[in-house]
């Protein structure tokens, strides 16, 4: 009996033992239940906190429509003030979503229970709208029936206004386009300004546009150029040889400020043309800092406005105009210039004849001299008419080559007798690189070969000579700076091939392309090339193709020297960061090396439009630090002999 009591009593303590290890685990277990509520209670509270203060727009709206949770910046935004407020408004209702449509979106995801994406503007304090991005997506219960709508708001205000503004500069860029595609390649200053006065009135709806030209020494002015809207009448004739204190007026306003206008209709303050119109805008013509003229729009309609637009296309025509007017005046001295050459030419001991297309395009009077024909009898007639027929394969050989170098070759005269003459045949430097240069003289009393040749190889190079010099001067004209930079850089090539030890027929090689190295800049627009300020990309890239552009007009001349690939070259660098093609070490030529040196030292040593002089010991820094991967060793070498020797002084 006591056993069995002893073992009921042992059974009772292990039954006691394992509830109390059992209410152990439980307690343990409600500790952890408890923890990972706490946890989840931590992290939700962190993660509506982090919702709260997001930069996104947080909201949910309800299957009724009401507002279920705003984050922080959408109360603040709708100045609702607490989550008890909004939990009062119907989202569906809600002035700021319905007026930019978002409500109804809402709605249809409601019903259709689909995520979706919209962009719309929002009243900023009922007063300037925002733009957001907005994505709506669907909240479904356990049962998957639909519990609301969670929406998601970034703000791309800012970026709508950028797209906007680029917009506007995109509208203004295809202005500039109208105007400028009107412009390109015309040559007619008369015709020019009358397109660009028309597209200019018609860009900005005005009546009329007028272009007046001071002339007598600035002291009067005349309407030179009118453009007419259909209907408007024509006021030029009555604003003709006008006093400069006529516009004295305008004069002053445009001093203080770039663009004058006149919208207190046709009363005139003092010192201001009768322009017959209600409203008028005007600004300066300026040739650089000089006042040339004034562009004006003019409106008889009382509720015009000028816009901005209308301002910057007035400004930026009244720069191109400029431009023109310049052009024309070198335009005029190049004419003169012609008009010397072409007298020069009629004043020749020579017989010279302009060739096109194997036909006379013109003679001087020494060719009649010669063979006794008048000019009226030769213009239009093949040359190879003139030409005895035993030499009139190699004249037409000599004029598909046009390599500048003597011959003799008999032509016939007006009755028929043969003439020993010599003829040399060049290509004409005109642009068009079309019309072939005979120059003939009787050789038919040559006593002496020897004495004969010499004087031939003296002319020829004189020609040559003159020729280059030519085409440098039409560089000079065009750029103000390569008057004084092309024959400082070919002295510096001199110096800098002696010291190289160059020989004399390659060293005339490379002074010949130092004279010609800049002619490619004539394919540069005038007002990039005496722009005062940075250049734009665009700007950079057309002057850096003025290599290419100099070795495309002097290909097809056949020195006796790679002059075309010297000027094709003399920007490009040792380590291949030049341009236009980026060769590098002895790929590219000696002279083109040395060319490339002395054109920086001269750029260095000079002024600029937009920055001064640099001195010499900058110009030795740069040789020195930059020896070796921009500049070749020894041409460095050379040029810092030249430089640093005593007494240099950059003479132009």
């Amino acid at each position: 009996m006591m056993s069995e009591d002893k073992s009921n009593k042992t059974r009772l303590l292990e039954d006691l033992d394992n509830v109390r290890r059992r209410i152990t685990e439980l307690e343990e277990a409600e500790n952890k239940s408890q923890m990972a509520e706490q946890d989840i209670r931590n992290r939700m509270d962190r993660f509506r906190l982090a919702v709260d203060n997001a930069r996104l727009g947080v909201f949910v709206v309800g299957v009724q429509g009401r507002f279920q949770y705003l984050n922080g910046i959408l109360l603040k935004r709708f100045g609702l003030g607490s989550m008890e407020k909004a939990r009062e408004i119907d989202a569906l209702s809600f002035e700021p979503f319905v007026t930019g449509g978002l409500s109804g979106e809402i709605r249809k995801c409601l019903d259709v229970r689909e995520s979706a994406r919209f962009d719309g503007s929002l009243e900023k304090d009922r007063k300037a709208s925002s733009w957001f991005h907005i994505h709506l997506n669907p909240m479904f219960d356990s049962d998957g029936s639909i519990a609301g709508v969670l929406g998601v708001m970034s703000e791309f205000t800012e970026q709508r206004v950028q797209t906007e503004e680029m917009k506007r500069k995109l509208a203004l860029e295809k202005s500039m386009h109208t105007l400028l595609s009107g412009l390109v390649g015309v040559y007619d200053f008369d015709d020019a300004i009358n397109r660009t006065l028309a597209s200019l009135g018609e860009l900005a709806s005005a009546d009329r546009t007028h272009l007046f030209l001071l002339y007598d020494n600035d002291a009067m002015l005349d309407n030179t150029h009118e453009w007419c809207a259909e209907g408007v009448s024509s006021r030029i004739d009555k604003l003709q040889n006008l006093k400069k204190e006529n516009f004295s007026g305008w004069i002053e306003g445009l001093r203080r400020e770039p663009l004058l206008r006149n919208e207190g209709g046709t009363d005139r303050p003092g010192g201001r043309p009768d322009l017959g119109v209600r409203k008028s805008l005007i600004a300066a013509v300026h040739i650089k800092d000089r006042i040339a003229g004034f562009l004006a729009y003019g409106s008889d309609r009382k509720d015009k406005l000028w816009t901005e637009r209308d301002g910057f296309l007035l400004r930026q025509v009244e720069r191109i105009i400029g431009d023109f007017l310049e052009r024309k005046r070198l335009d005029d001295t190049r004419k003169q210039r012609d008009q010397r050459f072409r007298l020069l030419a009629q004043s020749s001991a020579e017989g010279l004849l302009i060739i096109e297309k194997e036909r006379i395009l013109d003679i001087n009077h020494n060719v009649g001299v010669l063979l006794g024909w008048k000019p009226s009898e030769l213009i239009g007639k093949p040359l190879a008419d003139l030409v005895v027929e035993g030499n009139r394969a190699d004249v037409g050989a000599r004029l598909k080559s046009a390599d500048g170098r003597p011959f003799e070759a008999g032509m016939l005269g007006r009755d028929g007798a043969a003439l020993s003459v010599e003829m040399i045949v060049k290509t004409n430097p005109a642009p068009d690189m079309s019309q072939i240069i005979v120059a003939i003289r009787d050789v038919s009393h040559r006593t002496s070969r020897e004495e004969e040749d010499r004087r031939d190889l003296v002319q020829t190079k004189e020609a040559l000579a003159g020729t280059l010099q030519a085409l440098a001067s039409t560089v000079s004209l065009r750029d103000p700076f390569a008057a004084g930079h092309i024959p400082a850089v070919e002295k510096l090539c001199a110096a800098i091939g002696e010291k190289l030890g160059i020989a004399p027929d390659r060293m005339e090689g490379l002074l010949i392309a130092a004279r010609l190295h800049d002619i490619g800049k004539i394919a540069v627009p005038l007002e990039i090339l005496s722009k005062p300020g940075p250049l734009t990309p665009a700007e950079q890239a057309l002057v850096q193709d003025h290599p290419r552009a100099g070795h495309d007009m002097l290909k097809n001349i056949d020195f006796p020297w790679p002059v075309a690939d010297i000027v094709l070259q003399h920007h490009e660098r040792m380590d291949g960061s030049g341009y236009p093609d980026g060769i590098s070490g002895n790929n590219i030529l000696l002279e083109a090396r040395i060319l490339g040196a002395a054109d920086t030292m001269e750029a260095m040593l000079s002024a600029r439009s937009n920055r001064p002089a640099r001195d010499i010991p900058a110009v030795v820094e740069e040789l020195s630090t930059k020896k070796g991967f921009l500049y070749d060793p020894d041409v460095a070498d050379a040029a810092l002999a030249v430089i640093q020797a005593p007494g240099f002084r950059l003479k132009k």
